[in-house]
């Protein structure tokens, strides 16, 4: 066989280069397809430092919070995220209701190719919740499921022992205990099955949980807790505890009414960029996410924007403008994207201060 000539050789060793290339350009821009927002940029930027990006393939998060608090209305955002990206097409939308809590309008809050896509299960117990995520994952099928909530999901032995109790208590006799311990059992023994799935069909996981007060707290520990064992936290890749923030009120009829409320989000566990967070969420029912206001509430509490008599000077325009009008001019001129850009850019700045420069140690 004779030997090739070294341009020849050259010439195949730059087509196989420039194969390489593709094959690695193809697979970053996959990456970037596939970031998931949280549908509010002050949590995707808890959470990543990127707005824009919060969830990919392979994702489990956990959300902890109290009643009212914007759980639910925050992940389900989520899917609409998912319905406008292509990436996600071919994935099913679950919403695991367990606490019949959510009776908002999917199509008015989330569009309606959420409320088209969306598939609301409701498993009597935990061990069918795993086992409905198990039988999607025989199948192959990519997934992304929102748990809503764990807390509400009885287990086989729970029901059991109710329905043991009740019979008791009408024939008269004493029951025996009324509470068990084996939701944290059952995710200790079934969730890194689980999380084994996420990574091998590149699906995506979220748990919902509630706050309880610990009510056995230290001088330095958490007033509040949750139920369900380690498990739930250690497999998480991100853990974001919310809270019920400030009331958001405006003035009718000369009485100042709430609208809405600020869900305080604080990043607890993070294995995306591992830095703890803690930002605000504003919420108004009658609309949903209010993400350009949360990013404008920000900023102006950074004093990024600087206001004098109730009105704001900010880059993009010569005029001032109050809040809202500013707001809205934006969103009319098209320029929420100008907004990100510059909340990006000052959040950055920040995280640049926060910085610790070392020598590396190793080469």
């Amino acid at each position: 066989m004779a030997k090739k000539k070294p341009l020849e050789q050259l010439k195949e060793a730059l087509e196989e280069l420039e194969e390489a290339v593709e094959s690695v350009e193809s697979a970053l821009d996959n990456r970037i397809e596939a970031n998931l927002s949280t549908g509010a940029a002050m949590l995707d930027l808890a959470i990543s430092g990127e707005v824009g990006k919060a969830f990919g393939p392979g994702h489990y998060t956990l959300y902890v919070g109290d009643s009212g608090s914007g759980k639910t209305f925050l992940l389900l955002t989520m899917f609409a995220e998912a319905a406008a990206n292509p990436f996600y097409d071919d994935y099913k939308l679950i919403y695991v209701c367990s606490e019949n809590g959510a009776q908002m309008d999917f199509e008015r809050f989330f569009g309606s190719k959420v409320a088209n896509r969306v598939e609301i299960e409701r498993p009597d117990t935990l061990e069918a919740m795993y086992d409905l995520l198990d039988g999607l994952a025989e199948k192959d099928q990519k997934y992304i499921v929102i748990v809503d909530s764990a807390d509400g999901l009885k287990t086989e032995a729970s029901k059991a022992l109710n329905k043991e109790n009740r019979k008791k208590r009408e024939a008269g006799k004493e029951t025996g205990k009324s509470y068990d311990m084996g939701h944290a059992k059952i995710h200790s023994g079934r969730l890194p099955d689980v999380i084994h799935d996420l990574g091998r069909l590149g699906c995506i996981l979220a748990i919902i949980a509630q706050t309880r007060d610990n009510v056995n707290a230290g001088l330095f520990e958490d007033d509040k807790t949750r139920s369900g064992g380690h498990a739930l936290k250690f497999y998480a890749h991100s853990e974001v505890w919310l809270s019920c923030g400030a009331a958001i009120k405006r003035t009718a009829n000369g009485k100042e009414r709430e609208i809405g409320r600020v869900a305080n989000c604080k990043v607890k566990k993070n294995r995306v960029n591992g830095k703890a967070r803690a930002v605000k969420v504003s919420i108004l029912p009658e609309f949903g996410i209010d993400d350009t206001g949360s990013m404008f509430e920000w900023l102006v509490e950074e004093k990024f924007l600087e206001s004098k008599g109730g009105r704001y000077a900010s880059p993009w325009y010569d005029k001032t403008y109050t809040k809202e009008e500013l707001i809205r001019k934006m969103e009319d001129d098209d320029r929420i994207d100008e907004l990100k850009s510059f909340v990006q850019e000052k959040w950055d700045a920040i995280e640049s201060e926060l910085r610790v420069e070392r020598k590396p140690r190793y080469q």
